[in-house]
């Protein structure tokens, strides 16, 4: 109910808000330095006090004192900060800001790789009421500019050289900017003039003699209701829009999910272990690695820059998280590495490790249901399940997440037969990740999980099936989008919805399942709509050596695809080969009797193009329509990656960015149909 809602702000923001009209400054903002109410409930999580992510960090810190905050392995050793060390580096950031005359409301961008020195920067630069923001560090020269002066960067940070570079071809551009600082370097090279130029231990004994009560100031003067974090979304035409991350949407939504992921059985606490891999700069990194780490007290322990390139098994193994989140593409490279060891084993060894899988699978079925697990599991579990866990570095975990992309029931299958039940949870940059959440005692496998505790959720325009437009209200919504208006208004109804741009429905028992995104549907020439992901996720079940494949067919008469094959990854230089991984090799020679090693060996071979089309036509016969079936498609020797632009930092497509690479294959595909 409307009349349940009450908001708390300070004096001066009030003033601010009852000249408002339209929602704008009650529901949204585009200005850094406005105060937004904070939308509460008299009970429930919405009713949680706000408070700064600043004095969070103060309380977390003091709490836990000498107890082990952060862990790296560095050359073979490994290093750690404890809270209080954390927290005193932390200080140093802040007090060496204030040295250099860094002003308060200026932005510090932050662009390296998953590192200690990361969060300290971070919070440096909250405890002395900046506003942060994270950098790709995949971003060019000019994507940096454009976040350093859309963001009126003053201090910038950087964990090379490599990456120093990428703002030195434009310094001349940003007069502003008062610091960069080198994170992965005890010495500047000699050819390094410029005295704005910092190493790491140099910028944080800039303040040794600056007083905490200095920063404490900076503190004080903290409004909950006000920006402290941008999130630039990695928009997949012209310049990315900065997401408004509030005090309160940061701390109040870490609060209820941890809320509505413990149970009795499984609680959390601050003894719990989380692995740092994903991009930081990315809301789903950020909010799981830092912001999570600052409220909860817990440790975080940090994989290498090629965590996503192979290494991050030995990091799992290192330090058994007993919370581990990954994006889709993470947990099926887990999948084609495990089913590749498993091709290898003899038959005896396949069929005991199958009756586990299937005991495995049961148990966690009977969990969903709230049923106690089958009489063999824990002979199953004992025998095998527990070893493939140990394998992955998992066998301490107890809570698997999935987030940020869609992922393949058959993904989720496989695993649940390993016992590892990975629930999706649900949300974006402008929703502070996280919207829709489950736990071990209520969780669907097929669901991204139930609105969080205090949130709320509505079904914009549902259609027969209960299927419309996800919208969003609550404290985890963003305060705008920094600078755009219109793009602002564009998301926020007037009531203060966010809408989503994501098509689902929710179920009797308060499951959310997502169906499609508005934008991603195509529309054919016959005016039909059609969801590319299902007939995608349905030819990747048939074709098992497929790593990635996009459908077109915008405006078209019929739809096309684009298909790769999975291909190892050039470590040293981070980026994809043409070799075909083992897996692949083995299905082809397995079901197919054909040795090919290279990509280009398979697309030239009758039988693996006999097997593709066989795939498409399994895809299109689980299709809802005939204009949902795949008329032509092209194998292609390269795969999709990172590095070549058609993924995201967390492994989604960039179908528009795709298209257009690729637009002389897709004039090709359309070229007889618009004779």
């Amino acid at each position: 109910m409307e009349d349940e809602r009450f908001v708390m702000m300070s004096t001066k923001g009030y003033q601010e808000l009852v000249k408002s009209e339209d929602g704008k400054n009650i529901f949204w903002c585009t200005d850094i330095n406005t105060e937004l109410p904070i939308k509460m409930r008299s009970t429930g999580n919405a009713s949680e006090p706000p408070r700064t992510l600043s004095q969070a960090f103060i309380d977390t810190s003091l709490k836990q004192g000498d107890k082990p905050a952060l862990f790296v392995e560095r050359g073979g050793k490994v290093f750690k900060w404890s809270w209080k060390q954390y927290c005193g580096d932390s200080f140093a950031f802040a007090k060496a800001m204030h040295v250099i005359g860094a002003n308060e409301r200026k932005a510090v961008n932050i662009m390296g790789h998953n590192a200690p020195e990361w969060p300290i920067a971070f919070v440096g630069g909250l405890l002395f009421n900046s506003i942060v923001s994270g950098v790709y560090p995949t971003n060019n020269a000019e994507a940096c500019l454009y976040q350093a002066e859309h963001s009126e960067a003053e201090v910038i940070v950087v964990d090379s050289i490599e990456q120093l570079k990428k703002y030195e071809v434009n310094f001349h551009k940003l007069p502003n900017i008062k610091a960069v600082v080198v994170y992965a370097l005890d010495k500047l090279p000699s050819d390094v003039k410029d005295k704005r130029y910092y190493v790491w231990k140099d910028f944080l004994n800039l303040g040794k003699d600056v007083k905490d009560e200095v920063i404490h100031d900076k503190i004080r003067r903290q409004k909950a209701g006000q920006c402290c974090c941008l999130i630039y979304t990695s928009g997949t035409t012209g310049n990315p829009k900065a997401c408004m991350l509030s005090h309160d949407n940061l701390t109040w939504t870490i609060l209820s999910a941890f809320n509505s992921m413990s149970t009795p059985q499984v609680p959390f606490n601050d003894d719990d272990r989380f692995v740092s891999y994903l991009p930081l700069s990315h809301i789903a990194g950020l909010l799981n690695d830092v912001i999570s780490h600052i409220c909860m007290g817990h440790q975080v322990y940090y994989a290498r820059p090629d965590a996503l390139q192979g290494s991050l098994v030995q990091t799992l193994q290192w330090a058994k998280p007993t919370y581990f989140l990954a994006v889709p593409r993470v947990w099926e490279k887990f999948e084609d590495k495990l089913k590749e060891i498993a091709a290898s084993k003899g038959g005896l060894a396949q069929s005991i490790s199958g009756w586990a899988k299937g005991h495995g699978y049961a148990k966690v079925v009977a969990q969903q249901k709230g049923q106690a697990p089958p009489l063999c599991y824990s002979v199953a579990n004992f025998l095998i399940l527990k070893r493939i866990k140990a394998a992955l570095g998992l066998d301490e975990c107890k809570g698997f997440v999935y987030g940020a992309a869609p992922i393949k029931q058959s993904t989720l299958e496989y695993f649940a037969s390993l016992d590892i039940p990975i629930l999706g949870a649900y949300g974006m940059s402008e929703t502070t990740a996280a919207t829709t959440m489950q736990n071990t005692s209520k969780f669907n496998l097929k669901s991204v999980g139930s609105i969080m505790q205090g949130g709320e959720l509505k079904i914009d325009n549902p259609d027969e099936k209960g299927i419309g437009e996800i919208c969003f209200r609550g404290r985890y919504v963003m305060m705008g989008y920094l600078k755009n208006e219109e793009a602002t208004r564009e998301v926020f109804d007037k009531l203060g919805y966010l809408h989503s741009g994501d098509l689902g429905k929710v179920d009797e028992k308060g499951f959310t399942f997502i169906t499609g995104r508005i934008k991603e549907l195509i529309i054919t020439a016959g005016g039909e709509n059609v969801a590319p992901v299902i007939i995608e996720d349905n030819f990747k079940d048939a074709c098992p050596p497929c790593s990635n494949i996009m459908v077109i067919g915008e405006n078209q008469k019929f739809l096309a695809a684009i298909i790769t094959f999975k291909v190892d990854i050039d470590v040293a230089k981070g980026v994809v080969t043409r070799n075909l991984t083992p897996e692949a090799k083995q299905y082809f020679k397995n079901n197919l009797n054909v040795d090919v090693k290279t990509t280009e060996e398979a697309i030239a071979n009758e039988k693996i193009q006999k097997f593709i089309q066989q795939c498409i036509e399994k895809a299109n016969q689980k299709a809802v329509s005939r204009a949902a079936h795949v008329r032509k498609y092209k194998i292609i020797p390269e795969d999709f990656s990172l590095a070549g632009g058609e993924l995201t930092p967390t492994l989604k497509l960039k179908r528009k960015v795709t298209e257009k690479k690729y637009q002389a294959l897709v004039d090709e595909f359309y070229q007889e149909a618009k004779l």
